[in-house]
């Protein structure tokens, strides 16, 4: 079947044609003898000695070659034009480096040129193994240090802080920063710089718990002290649930989540009102986490519905963190290291609820927490930003890309 031709409005003098009228196409083979890949040809050779005859020859033939072309003779014309110096001249250079290459005399047994000769790396270095550094490893803001206790370790990581916070505040970028910030009538919503250098203060500042490395009042708590954390259920058979009746249930399913990062608005499908007994309903503001094939994954529930037993759902019983703050915690990468140590399973991998309650997180007062989330969303948001003009860019790039090919075989880039 002929496919529909697309080009239409040629110039004057143009003609469609298929391929196979304009080109005489067929299929690749593979040499047969031996295969020898030189200088990005392949050549079948029977012994050495014709193998390098061979690359004597193509080596010749390639130079001839480039000494035919027109190119070359106005290279070589230029070189020697009356008055041209050699530290002037590339182009001369260029030429007599090509003559000197070809008039060189090769030492057949290696195929280099006389006077070259092959070596082992052991015989022109010396060659030494690494060594670990004695004592207990600490890898921290990519340094390593050697440490023989924890109090040595933890002395150390201050005072690395206490350094990179100092690097910080004496570059000229840094000065720039604050001096902008401070600047007559200055209105933190007007300026992020402001926002940030004010967070780098107040982290500078913060006093820590030397145990836990975490600033005073933080403690650390695992999911399972926080949480009452419980299974989704599926109503089987499901097919005989669902419904698109203007009662049915939210029925939240993983891949209703495949355009969002935080907040589940709606779903694609619902069930009956009595299949809420045999699943798990959950209300808007509940903390909803992924626990087989994509596990680890939090959203923040803006919607009503029910979930199947491939969600857990986290409830509290007296309010001692911020949803919000959860959300960000359990997004974190040493989270998700958790998730992943603790995950089970040789072909799917999934959590369950014993698992998930032993995840430790860090928590600081609500007041501190909700202070944490507003830095985020806003940070968070421009970043989303971002993204989304990068992208729209890109895209333009690609449609600029396609319109000036279809102009040039529509003989429009030259009328």
């Amino acid at each position: 079947m002929m496919p529909n031709n697309s080009f239409q409005n040629f110039p004057q003098g143009w003609e469609t044609k298929t391929l196979g009228e304009v080109c005489e196409i067929t299929m690749g083979q593979s040499p047969k003898g031996e295969q020898v890949f030189s200088h990005n040809k392949v050549s079948d050779c029977h012994s050495d000695l014709e193998c390098n005859e061979r690359e004597e020859s193509q080596k010749d033939s390639t130079l001839k070659d480039i000494s035919a072309t027109p190119q070359y003779d106005k290279m070589t014309s230029s070189c020697h034009s009356e008055g041209d110096k050699p530290e002037e001249s590339h182009i001369a250079d260029s030429h007599r480096d090509i003559s000197h290459f070809s008039n060189a005399q090769y030492d057949k047994e290696n195929n280099l040129p006389q006077g070259w000769e092959t070596k082992t790396l052991g015989e022109v270095c010396e060659i030494t193994m690494g060594q670990s550094p004695k004592g207990e490893q600490v890898f921290s803001h990519n340094k390593v240090s050697d440490c023989h206790s924890d109090l040595e370790c933890n002395e150390r990581e201050e005072s690395q802080k206490d350094s990179t916070l100092k690097d910080i505040s004496a570059t000229p970028q840094y000065d720039k920063m604050t001096s902008s910030c401070h600047s007559e009538g200055d209105k933190p919503e007007e300026s992020h710089i402001a926002d940030s250098n004010r967070d780098i203060s107040h982290f500078s500042n913060t006093q820590y718990d030397k145990e836990n490395n975490l600033p005073q009042g933080w403690e650390v708590k695992t999911l399972g002290e926080i949480f009452l954390i419980e299974r989704g259920g599926s109503p089987r058979p499901i097919k005989e649930y669902l419904t698109t009746d203007s009662d049915g249930i939210n029925w939240i399913k993983i891949g209703d989540t495949k355009n969002i990062t935080k907040y589940i608005t709606e779903t694609a499908q619902k069930i009956k009102p009595e299949g809420k007994k045999h699943s798990r309903f959950v209300e808007i503001g509940d903390l909803i986490l992924s626990n087989s094939m994509s596990f680890g994954k939090p959203y923040i529930m803006k919607t009503t519905g029910c979930i199947h037993d491939g969600w857990v759902v986290f409830k509290q019983s007296k309010k001692v963190i911020d949803e919000e703050f959860c959300y960000y915690v359990l997004s974190s990468s040493e989270i998700y290291a958790q998730f992943d140590k603790l995950a089970t399973g040789s072909t799917v991998k999934n959590l369950n609820i014993e698992r998930i309650k032993q995840i430790q997180i860090p928590l600081p007062p609500l007041e501190t927490q909700k202070q944490i989330v507003e830095i985020l969303d806003s940070k968070f948001a421009a970043l989303e930003n971002l993204e989304r003009e990068t992208n729209a860019s890109l895209e333009k790039l690609q449609r600029l890309k396609s319109l000036l090919l279809n102009l040039a075989f529509k003989g429009e880039l030259i009328c």
